[in-house]
């Protein structure tokens, strides 16, 4: 009889055993099933989100473009009602004064035609130059407008474009419009204020590079990327590489420089890690002009794998600074104008 449950006992205990493998095995399956399914997850929602991404950038594209243009029209049929209006004005008061004339000539008056037709040539002369004060107003909302379009084109759209195009529409309108370029004979300082206009706008066109128009302009937030996740990683490992050293200076350096303390914030002092923390700092105030005077005042082989970051950061600023004189002067014509 013991035997006998001895046996039974160890054929059990195999059935127990043969069951917990093939359990094991069929949890194991199961875990790799299940990491698979995840990792196939993770990778549809990463496509997922690049082609969101992309539809909001179109998105937004699209709807600021059709902005600029109903704040165009809506401005230029503004102008065209306050012309209308003007002129409605003008001649009700021509008539009124046609009127009192006519009246005085039927009280035996006769010797005030004259006068009546000197007041009819000033009418002539105020309707004329209204109309001409609001051409020129016209053009230089024209010309406002069209700096706005280069400065989103070149700066805001969020991605690194061409913006040759309407870079060449506002030269065409600051250049080429007789408004801008002359005025009345009887107003010299309008005359000369607008001719300065359209050379500072000129100039400011001109002093951006062909090649920078037809390329386009690395965003800010790429540059910001850029210097964050490759730049000063990559300078960070060269802090310690001297200007003449070898293979095994850059070795020690790449594995020595882990070690150095990191510094974060606005730090003062003059090595590698203050720099690069206070560019960093500059750079998440959105003050790109403060952080390329840090970044270029590195010496050694820092500051020679910064160099290509540096080209594009200056002529991000250079492009920016002259559109915002053309802004400001686009800005200062609308006044004179008015």
């Amino acid at each position: 009889m013991e035997r006998i449950k001895k046996e039974e006992s160890e054929k059990l205990e195999k059935q127990l055993e043969s069951q917990a493998a093939q359990y094991s095995d069929m949890l194991a399956k199961q875990e790799m099933s299940a990491i698979e399914g995840l990792d196939k997850m993770e990778e549809g929602w990463k496509n997922a989100f690049d082609q969101e991404r992309e539809v909001m950038l179109n998105s937004y594209r699209t709807k600021l473009e059709a902005e600029l243009d109903v704040q165009k029209q809506i401005i230029n049929e503004r102008l065209k009602e306050e012309i209308v209006s003007k002129g409605i004005e003008l001649q009700r008061r021509w008539l009124r004064e046609i009127k009192v004339k006519v009246e005085q000539e039927r009280g035996g008056k006769l010797s005030k035609l004259k006068e009546l037709q000197v007041g009819l040539k000033n009418l002539e002369n105020l309707t004329l130059e209204n109309s001409q004060a609001l051409n020129q107003n016209m053009v230089a909302q024209k010309i406002w407008t069209s700096v706005r379009n280069v400065l989103v084109a070149a700066l805001e759209g969020g991605v690194q474009r061409p913006f040759e195009q309407e870079l060449r529409q506002l030269n065409h309108l600051a250049s080429s419009n007789p408004i801008l370029s002359k005025s009345s004979e009887s107003d010299s300082d309008s005359s000369t204020s607008s001719s300065r206009t359209e050379d500072l706008i000129s100039l400011s066109v001109s002093s951006i590079p062909s090649t920078v128009q037809t390329r386009g302009l690395t965003p800010f937030p790429d540059l910001v990327s850029r210097f964050t996740h490759s730049l000063s990683p990559a300078i960070r490992r060269a802090a310690l590489f001297p200007t003449d050293g070898g293979l095994v200076s850059y070795l020690t350096s790449v594995t020595l420089s882990p070690l150095l303390f990191k510094k974060e914030g606005y730090t003062e002092g003059e090595d590698v890690s203050a720099r690069l923390a206070r560019a960093e700092w500059h750079l998440v105030r959105r003050d790109l002009a403060s952080a390329v005077r840090e970044v270029n005042g590195l010496q050694g082989w820092p500051k020679v794998l910064a160099h290509d970051w540096l080209n594009e950061a200056r002529r991000h600023l250079e492009v920016k600074q002259a559109l915002e004189v053309a802004q400001t002067e686009a800005e200062l014509a609308q006044l004179l104008v008015l």
